[in-house]
């Protein structure tokens, strides 16, 4: 039967080859772009699910009250204590990211290693397949190298006992033993790296300048543990907290330095939640799951609009075929066979799609990984599951659509007024073209808004100049960098202090102002005297911060240090501040801080938006020297379009010094507004393609139902006709039900769009306004397309000489 039905389909299919082209273009251009989306989101939530313990597995994270961030570093003892102290902690792995110079095929090349406690190949699944743990475990200057790692530095040869030379501040100073090579670290995974070695070689953990005591002072390392069977993990994490606390409180005592528990609240983040639930979290790679659940909407979308506009096509041929279906009806098919009649050939039009995206992918898989944001690679060995389930899902969406076309065609089989078919047909088609214009202007509101509130952000008044503004590091804490940037022509002014655009609100302080009698949560800055000058920050009230004074500054314990740590110190503070606080002349009133030297107010600012716009305005405070120790950073303002002079003159810095020159994209900073805002950006891309995408299934749609309507009116077309109708009355009657169709779903689209972009707009502390020409052009537009898309048809109808169309009558 199935191959009966192929030919009869084939035959179909050659006789009305324009047709089904149409058809199956319309539906391939919807399977495949929710192919592409469903494996975006099947690998997005397939990351680190291959590691067998991973329900077991927590990152150690800690909660910073001043700061809109989780911090992942924590003291290198800690993890021992926590295996000795507490039961349910069963294995423990310090990660550790570190930048080592190395020479391949003669040239310089820095690359990422990750120094990892022995028990990572245990605790994680990480596969050997050259060497063995042990002798990891026996060699402190091991390393294990990546299959394309271990291939790449030593072709054709094994890499075991080979010698790899590590630079580090310019020299030759670790060698490293390859004691094994393991799988490549799959994409699906949050930690990668190609180069893994045991972290008790590492500069700090092996420096005799670092006592066991001292190496409880600073954060150093990411924490997982492995602690199976925990049903509580908000129990654990409080364990956790309370063995810190009392471990580094005692430390703090010791040196009468004020201890605030709430800095060392910890929690546990289970490997599951890494990938996904990390926003507040600085770590190399991260997913997002609210993009998941746009693109998975998109996906959504995109089927219910490839089975309605297939429907669409599909029952005008159906109609025609009626009288096929009641000769099949007298020869003796049941309602059984009608139906396995309409699956089967819906299914074949399935798998022919299937397999227009198979084919496709190969020529467009980057195109759309580049509209998605996806850097996934399709292979059919490693991913089969996904084109199997896949496969599966378009049989399903076959059957479905089999299973509506029997149903939608069931008057036309089995009832014999024809009239009331016809009329039930149109019906039909106007409902889904309905739909599928809901989706067309609800989409073009979306983009528009999403535009206007882009434009808004780039738009609004920062308050300061960042596009010019070029952040340098230093290597020391000498001079030679300022001084090297001082030389350079396009250098117009230089500024010794931090970043001042943040990406979250953080470096946040309790300050009490005792005019007032005040507490703020206070951003603070620092920066020295030409601060404001590089960023073209106005100063509104009050004077400038006094030049800070080289010999302000001592070294002491190989650091650069102020000598005196208890004087009062001036800062600015900016107009927000000033509100908060409630200060009527905020000049000369005195801000304190608990353990800290007080603080004079001798300027104020202007307010800035130096936060992303989702986040309100910050008070702020800038100061020279807020931690003891200069800021090893440079602000750098430049002429316009000289960001690469300031990068050219690093380079040869650091080649001068034995460095690569590459090394400079370390070193300096350049601003790009969009990467702030990259979800959104990249939610724009998306809307964008999704747009196009239901425009030319929209378009094939109207042109399926305008053939339909303008054929099921061709006598009463020609009857007007010879009654003396023209050509233009004739189109105007019949375009009106499309301006009609769209006029409804432009009602019903309004609302909808309005409440998303409102949700949307929501997340902005600062935003643009819901303005009613975004929806009424988004109709407008719509509506053109729409007429353009239909009028070609329905003025060839309204052109046909009426005697050929009458003439049977």
């Amino acid at each position: 039967m199935f191959f009966r039905i192929l030919k009869e389909y084939i035959r179909r299919m050659i006789r009305s080859y324009k047709v089904y082209l149409v058809t199956i273009l319309g539906m391939s251009i919807a399977i495949m772009a929710f192919f592409h989306a469903y494996l975006f989101v099947y690998k997005e939530l397939s990351v680190d699910t291959f590691h067998s313990k991973r329900k077991d597995i927590y990152r150690v994270v800690r909660n910073d009250p001043h700061s809109a961030y989780r911090d992942t570093r924590t003291y290198a003892p800690f993890g021992e204590l926590l295996k000795d102290k507490l039961p349910e902690v069963e294995e423990v792995v310090r990660l550790e990211q570190n930048g080592y110079l190395m020479e391949l095929h003669g040239e310089q090349v820095l690359q990422e290693f990750l120094m990892v406690d022995p028990t990572f190949f245990t605790v994680f699944d990480f596969k050997l397949v050259l060497g063995n743990l042990e002798k990891f475990e026996d060699t402190p200057n091991g390393i294990v190298l990546s299959e394309k790692m271990a291939q790449l530095y030593f072709p054709n040869e094994s890499a075991l006992g080979k010698v790899i030379e590590a630079k580090e501040d310019g020299e030759v100073n670790r060698e490293f033993i390859v004691v094994g090579v393991m799988e490549n670290i799959p994409t699906e995974s949050s930690i990668e790296t190609d180069f893994v070695t045991n972290i008790v070689y590492s500069s700090f953990l092996s420096s005799k300048d670092y006592g066991t005591e001292h190496k409880w002072w600073l954060p150093y390392n990411d924490l997982y543990v492995y602690a199976p069977n925990v049903t509580d993990r908000e129990a654990l994490s409080t364990k956790l907290t309370t063995e810190l606390i009392n471990k580094i409180k005692p430390l703090f005592s010791r040196t009468n330095g004020s201890f605030d528990e709430n800095q060392y609240q910890l929690d546990l983040q289970s490997l599951d939640e890494i990938y996904l639930h990390s926003d507040d979290i600085s770590q190399s790679r991260k997913g997002s799951l609210r993009y998941i659940q746009v693109i998975s909407l998109v996906g959504i979308i995109t089927l219910l609009l490839a089975l309605t506009n297939y429907i669409i096509m599909n029952l005008g041929l159906n109609l025609n075929r009626a009288k096929e279906f009641v000769t099949r009806r007298v020869l003796g098919a049941s309602k059984g066979d009608i139906l396995s009649l309409f699956v089967l050939e819906s299914l074949i039009n399935a798998l022919v799609c299937f397999g227009v995206t198979m084919i496709s992918y190969p020529l467009i898989g980057e195109l759309i990984g580049d509209i998605i944001g996806s850097e996934y690679e399709l292979s059919i060995v490693t991913d089969y599951k996904i084109i199997l389930s896949f496969l599966c899902i378009v049989i399903g969406l076959g059957v479905i659509i089999g299973l509506m076309e029997y149903i939608l065609s069931y008057n036309s089989i089995f009832v014999k007024e024809h009239g009331k078919v016809i009329s039930a047909s149109v019906g039909t088609k106007k409902l889904m073209i309905g739909f599928q214009l809901f989706l067309f202007i609800g989409l073009m509101s979306c983009i528009l808004m999403v535009r206007k509130q882009l434009d808004f952000v780039h738009d609004l008044d920062k308050g300061f100049d960042i596009e010019e503004i070029v952040g340098v590091r230093a290597l020391d804490d000498s001079n030679e960098i300022r001084n090297l940037l001082s030389a350079n022509s396009h250098v117009e002014s230089i500024s010794r202090g931090q970043r001042l655009f943040r990406n979250k609100p953080s470096s946040l302080w309790n300050l009490e102002v005792p005019a007032t009698d005040r507490n703020i949560e206070t951003q603070w800055i620092d920066g020295d005297d030409q601060y404001l000058a590089v960023h073209d920050i106005q100063l509104k009230s009050g004077r400038n911060l006094s030049p800070t004074k080289a010999a302000d500054y001592e070294k002491r314990g190989g650091t650069l240090r102020r000598k005196d740590r208890k004087s009062i110190f001036e800062v600015m503070v900016n107009e927000e501040f000033v509100r908060q606080a409630g200060l009527v002349d905020p000049i000369g009133a005195r801000i304190t801080k608990k353990n800290s030297p007080d603080m004079t107010i001798v300027g104020v600012f202007e307010n800035l938006y130096n936060l992303p716009l989702y986040y309100p305005m910050k008070p702020m405070i800038l100061g020279t020297d807020f931690t003891g120790f200069p800021i090893g950073l440079f602000q750098v303002r430049c002429s316009k379009g000289f960001h690469e002079s300031i990068f050219a003159d690093v380079a040869n810095f650091l080649e001068s010094l034995g460095y690569p020159g590459h090394l400079a994209d370390k070193l300096v900073q350049t601003f790009d507004y969009a990467e702030v805002y990259h979800e959104e950006y990249r939610l724009k891309k998306l809307l964008d393609a999704f747009t196009v995408i239901v425009l030319v299934i929209s378009m094939l749609g109207l042109v399926a139902i305008s053939l339909f309507v303008s054929g099921s009116k061709s006598k009463e077309i020609g009857i007007r006709k010879v009654n003396g109708a023209s050509a233009n009355e004739i189109l105007m009657l019949l375009n009106k039900d499309f301006v009609l169709w769209i006029a409804i779903a432009f009602v019903l689209a309004c609302p909808v769009a309005y409440y998303a972009m409102s949700k949307w707009l929501e997340s902005f502390a600062y935003k643009t306004t819901l303005s009613w020409w975004v929806f009424g052009l988004a109709g407008f537009m719509v509506l053109i397309i729409s007429l353009v898309t239909v009028s070609w048809q329905t003025y060839k109808a309204a052109i046909t000489n009426p005697v050929n169309v009458l003439k049977d009558e």
